[in-house]
């Protein structure tokens, strides 16, 4: 396959304040609010509400998200906030930490809350889906280097959101834009995740042995079950090992000529000797994610 020249990224929709708050109507905070906090911090609830987007303090988010969980929401206050917690979503992604911690963590509290059965009209959990999608591959699209030794988060966090994210929403779209390789940086992303089905951890030529990815690591709250099962159907089907051998061809190919394209090279000329212990792992790959506590690789 010829790598294309001057090839242009996919476009994606604008990730952006007024994206968020059009999807939810344009809101303005609430003129009362009788929502009571979970954990009875009602004042700080109230200041959160008050605040403009552009000045709201996202770090405070933990007091909606225990409400998102555990109480019974109030409409107008959850379409003023959910916004925000979708633009936290985004740029705790960014910046390679978790969305919220304990039990106040955005994916738990979709989950154990309903929050999208509950609260979302068919068309605005659509565009919250296309707003996760296109938020998870411009992060993709930021991946520049398979690894650096001087910040290794890169290639742990978007695996761990992307298991999160499989919690809770349908991944196929996400995947077949991602496996699509229309950018250097999903081909990156590509050849980090398939290093860790193809070599053993102290094999790994990409990663420390202490550092190869896991791929079932998540960075979400929810413990009591692993991917969605529509999603784990998803991948059963469509990720094959014929699959995973084109594609990292066609990722080796999209790289700019260089010394991270050398490296995922390295892939290419191990895969002969390496296609047992791929086969292996590809089938064993979705009941991993699907299980609520995997365990390692049986090989």
């Amino acid at each position: 396959m010829k790598r294309k020249t001057n090839r242009r990224p996919p476009l994606l929709r604008d990730i952006s304040w007024s994206r968020l708050a059009e999807m939810f109507g344009n809101p303005r905070p609430p003129l009362s609010i009788s929502e009571q906090q979970f954990d009875y911090c009602d004042a700080e609830l109230r200041l959160l509400a008050s605040q403009p987007y552009l000045s709201m303090d996202l770090s405070k988010l933990g007091y909606y998200y225990a409400d998102l969980a555990f109480v019974e929401l109030q409409p107008d206050l959850f379409d003023y906030l959910f916004p925000a917690c979708l633009m936290d979503w985004h740029r705790s992604l960014a910046d390679n930490r978790p969305c919220g911690g304990g039990t106040a963590e955005i994916h738990f509290a979709v989950s154990y809350g309903q929050v999208f059965r509950k609260m979302l009209s068919p068309d605005r959990l659509l565009a919250v889906r296309n707003f996760l999608l296109d938020s998870f591959l411009a992060r993709l699209d930021a991946e520049t280097r398979l690894f650096d030794i001087q910040n290794a988060a890169p290639s742990w966090c978007w695996i761990r959101r992307i298991n999160s994210l499989a919690r809770i929403v349908d991944l196929t779209e996400l995947w077949e834009q991602w496996w699509s390789l229309g950018t250097p940086g999903r081909a990156i992303a590509a050849i980090q995740y398939v290093s860790a089905l193809l070599y053993f951890d102290d094999e790994n030529p990409l990663f420390p042995a202490e550092l190869t990815p896991v791929l079932w690591s998540h960075d979400s709250q929810i413990h009591h079950a692993g991917w969605l099962p529509a999603n784990g159907e998803f991948l059963s089907q469509s990720f094959t090992a014929e699959f995973v051998k084109r594609k990292i061809q066609e990722a080796v190919a999209m790289l700019p000529a260089g010394q991270e394209r050398e490296k995922a090279r390295q892939l290419l000329t191990d895969l002969p000797a390496q296609e047992e212990l791929l086969d292996h792992r590809i089938a064993e790959l979705p009941g991993q994610l699907l299980s609520p506590d995997p365990a390692e690789w049986t090989v």
